[in-house]
């Protein structure tokens, strides 16, 4: 940029933001302002309104749009709680005879006045941010990197960049960055083609060897044909053989058939006689079919009974043989107590005859007693005691057998129920012989049906063995003709054997030349994709080539100016050659993928990384690349918040003696310098001061404008 051919900010025209309330005008500034007043007056809210009326995203502000607006806590009024705002940044171009531009951010609330959103507009006029970005660029101001815009706390972020960092501020002061999404499409896009290219030289690999494959299954396919050949001459033999053999067999079957044919013949005319003896026979046999149901269940249960040994037989006789037994101890037993009974009655009979004449006896005695009494005879003595003895004598006699008659009769009464008990179990054991008798009668007649199965199974066995005596020719002929066969089929498996060894591809052929169409395809497939690898690396060398030049440009020119700026800003009469500080990039090729390295060494002190040196030593490096990445893109103004914090007055001299000298119009490459400050150092070397202080009644933010050219020898002195 020419000495004097800049643009420059002539003023801010602030409404109700952050501390300002109402319309405030913040200027005229001049090629070198300084920004003074006391803490909390509302200095750092002039960067906050240049901020934000470039259109830094709020992300980056002190606050969210609604928190941008004036707001007095202790008002109610409409004027002190606002619910829109605005900056205006009245700028200069730096063409002769050029108009001022307005530029304004207004922050608008919809409707319930609960959101606010951004508005932009160019001279009055509504753009989109767009636009309104690209208006700025042309002025050489380039937001997205904000390089020319250092807050509070940024000197100390710049000296802590990580490599990667710096790399992505040097690719948005260069422009290499809007390379970077074409740059990784073409990267993909030379990928996928490099991707499809091996995996083409890969098919074509798999292609070969598949028709080497099918070449050498084609050449045992036709070894496999030639033994089917054989195999087909043979198996024609065998089915001939066995043709012959069918049709021997099958004039065998049609006599054998003509031979049943007059049989049968024969049997229907038998059937046909036997017609009328049937239709009686069905008559009988309908009577007998309930009688031969029953016979059948009995002679299947006698079967079982025989088939486990006739156990109902020999039960049958054992309780026989015991029934006699018992049957002749009780007939015993009955005799003896029949005797008995006699014996008992003859004994009673005796007794009665002998009770009855003592009763008589002793009637008579007591008569002549009584008729001895009433003739009053006198007895003696004697006497009376001889017929008491007697008296009792007879009487003992009389109780002893009527005791002897009591028993008899017990007796008498248990031989007789006994007699009876014994005819009831001899009348059951009648019963019981009985029925024992005509169980051995049936399981006779069911022994003897027994042994006729058994002759009938005789005879039916021999019969089976004539009959198997007749097969065993034929069974001999039908081996004979089986080991034939046998024979002849183990000739054609050993030849089957021989061809599934080979395990022939029977397509083989067609698939050869398959193989082959398909590997000419491939040929043309693969030169396609072989140039569309070379389309897309040229695409991506071009795009990479654009994008490392670009990056290049840039980092060329702050790594050849950053060391003479730190020179100047840590000279001094004790060193005037000052420190040194450099730039490295971690990778020549592609530097944007890569980090950049940033080392200084102060005056005295060997090189050594940003940690390590102190707050101050980093604030001058931050300022020297600043400075540098300003000279390569350059813009009409700077402006900085306190970044003086950690400067020592000796540092602060330099600083403002810089800045000074850059701010000059006939300086190559100077620009505007805005700078907002507590040291005394910059108010003597800037062109203007711009005061800010708090109103006395509405606590607001206020400004003053003080032009020091007017005292310019002064400020010389």
């Amino acid at each position: 940029m020419e000495p004097g051919s800049y643009g420059r900010v002539v003023r801010l025209e602030v409404q109700d933001f952050k501390s300002y309330r109402g319309t405030t005008v913040i200027g005229p500034f001049h090629d070198f302002t300084t920004i003074i007043g006391p803490n909390g007056s509302g200095k750092s809210n002039v960067m906050d309104a240049i901020s934000f009326v470039l259109g830094v995203r709020t992300a980056h502000l002190r606050g969210s749009l609604s928190e941008l607006l004036y707001f007095n806590s202790d008002s109610q009024s409409p004027e002190d709680r606002p619910k829109t705002g605005r900056v205006t940044l009245v700028f200069q171009p730096g063409d002769p005879g050029a108009e001022e531009v307005h530029f304004t951010r207004a922050i608008v609330a919809s409707g319930d006045g609960s959101t606010h959103t951004s508005q932009y507009r160019i001279n009055g006029k509504q753009v989109t941010l767009e636009a309104y970005n690209t208006r700025l660029e042309g002025f050489g101001v380039l937001v997205k990197a904000r390089t020319f815009l250092v807050f509070q706390g940024d000197i100390e972020n710049v000296a802590q960049m990580r490599p990667l960092e710096l790399t992505a501020m040097f690719e948005q002061i260069s422009g290499s960055a809007a390379y970077k999404e074409e740059y990784e499409r073409a990267d993909q896009e030379r990928a996928a083609a490099e991707a499809r290219l091996s995996v083409i030289h890969a098919a074509k690999k798999s292609i070969a060897h598949e028709k080497k494959q099918k070449k050498e299954e084609k050449e045992e396919a036709d070894r496999a044909i030639a033994l089917q050949k054989e195999i087909d001459e043979r198996r024609a033999t065998h089915f001939l053989w066995s043709l012959f053999h069918l049709r021997q067999d099958e004039l065998a079957a049609r006599q054998e058939a003509d031979a049943k044919r007059e049989g049968i013949a024969q049997i229907q005319k038998d059937i046909k006689a036997n017609k009328a003896l049937l239709e009686s026979q069905r008559r009988q046999q309908a009577s007998l079919a309930k009688k031969r149901l029953l016979l059948e269940t009995r002679i299947r249960k006698m079967t079982a009974e025989l088939d486990r040994g006739s156990p109902d037989l020999i039960r049958v006789r054992e309780e026989l043989s015991r029934g006699a037994k018992r049957l002749a101890s009780l007939q015993k037993q009955l005799e003896e107590g029949r005797h008995g009974v006699e014996e008992q009655r003859a004994r009673h009979a005796a007794l009665e005859r002998q009770l009855e004449s003592l009763n008589d006896a002793l009637a008579q005695l007591d008569a002549d007693v009584a008729a001895a009494s009433s003739d009053e005879l006198a007895m003696s003595e004697t006497l009376l005691a001889e017929y008491a003895r007697l008296k009792v004598e007879v009487g003992a006699q009389v109780s002893a057998l009527e005791l002897d008659r009591a028993a008899l009769s017990s007796t008498h009464q248990a031989e007789q129920e006994a007699q009876r008990l014994a005819q009831a179990s001899l009348e059951a054991v009648d019963a019981r012989i009985a029925g024992l008798e005509t169980e051995r009668v049936e399981a006779e007649e069911r022994l003897a049906a027994a042994k006729e199965r058994v002759q009938e199974l005789a005879g039916r066995l021999a019969t089976l063995q004539a009959e198997r005596e007749g097969a065993s020719g034929e069974r001999r002929r039908v081996d004979s003709r089986r080991e034939a066969l046998t024979r002849r089929a183990e000739a054609l498996a050993s030849l089957r054997v021989a061809l599934a060894r080979l395990a022939p591809n029977l397509r083989a052929a067609a698939q050869f030349e398959a193989v082959r169409a398909r590997e000419r395809e491939h040929l043309e497939e693969l030169e396609a994709a072989r140039r569309a690898e070379r389309a897309a690396a040229a695409a991506f060398a071009a795009v990479r080539a654009a994008r490392h030049d670009a990056f290049t440009a840039a980092f060329e020119h702050v790594a050849a100016c950053i060391d003479p700026i730190y020179k100047e800003l840590t000279s001094s009469a004790v060193h005037p050659s000052g420190g040194q500080a450099y730039l490295a990039l971690d990778s020549a090729d592609e530097p944007f993928c890569a980090g950049v390295k940033f080392s200084a060494m102060p005056p005295t002190k060997r090189f050594r990384d940003m940690e390590a040196l102190s707050g101050g030593e980093k604030t001058v490096a931050a300022l020297a690349l600043l400075f540098a990445v300003l000279s390569f893109r350059p813009c009409p103004f700077f402006v900085m918040d306190e970044v003086d914090a950690a400067l020592d007055a000796a540092n602060v001299v330099r600083v403002a003696n810089y800045l000074r000298h850059m701010t000059r119009r006939s300086t190559n490459g100077s620009f505007q310098g805005i700078v907002i400050s507590l040291k005394d150092s910059f108010y003597d070397k800037a062109d203007a001061l711009v005061g800010v202080c708090r109103h006395p009644d509405t606590s607001a933010s206020a400004t003053f404008t003080l032009d020091l050219n007017a005292y310019g020898d002064v400020v010389a002195q």
